[in-house]
């Protein structure tokens, strides 16, 4: 069972990620965070008494998720690479929400942010190759990876409102495409079946 206590910083690092991802690190303050959480600001600070301890929570945070995923990819190549290119599409999961936070963090010069994420970015590739057994196939999959959680996290989650006569063969009118550079569920399973294919060549 979780306690109150735990409960309560949960929420505040929810709410952390979310003026980060919102807002930009700079607008993140505590009184900012402490409003979003729904909590004093002295209630904050029992928790976390400073910015930067916000920020060490929220990299230790990422850490726990990232070593859940990394189990999660497994050990064949199709479990890896498979795990690797269909997750990347859910930038919007509770990993993925933290992790642009995280990256957030890092562009802003955080150095344990960016060590952090260098570090997962290296166990993801470490996992790839023991996978395929082939650096390039390891690498191709990582930057595929990367290239769909960039345009998942840029996603336009609403319809677009366009002019209809705009819209022509498009779409419905009054609709623009969300997402066109996010590759659907059957497209990622070609990317896969393809990656898989080069193993060895």
């Amino acid at each position: 069972m979780t306690s109150p206590r735990s409960s309560a910083r949960e929420r505040i690092l929810d709410a952390y990620q979310a003026c980060l991802n919102d807002l930009g690190e700079r607008a993140a303050t505590l009184d900012a965070v402490a409003a979003a959480a729904g909590v004093s600001k002295g209630g904050l600070i029992y928790h976390f008494a400073s910015k930067e301890a916000l920020a060490a929570g929220l990299v230790e945070r990422l850490e726990r998720l990232g070593r859940d995923d990394v189990k999660a990819m497994g050990t064949t190549a199709e479990s890896a690479v498979g795990h690797f290119i269909r997750s990347a599409a859910h930038a919007q999961s509770p990993f993925g929400v933290t992790a642009q936070a995280v990256q957030t963090l890092a562009r802003s010069g955080h150095v344990g942010a960016v060590r952090t994420m260098h570090a997962l970015e290296q166990e993801w590739y470490d996992v790839l190759l023991r996978a395929t057994g082939d650096r390039v196939v390891a690498r191709m999959a990582q930057l595929v990876g990367d290239g769909i959680y960039y345009n998942a996290a840029l996603a336009v989650t609403e319809p677009v409102a366009v002019d209809p006569d705009e819209a022509g063969e498009a779409g419905d009118a009054g609709e623009a495409e969300a997402h066109p550079a996010l590759p659907s569920p059957a497209e990622q399973e070609d990317l896969v079946r393809a990656l898989l294919r080069m193993i060895g060549d």
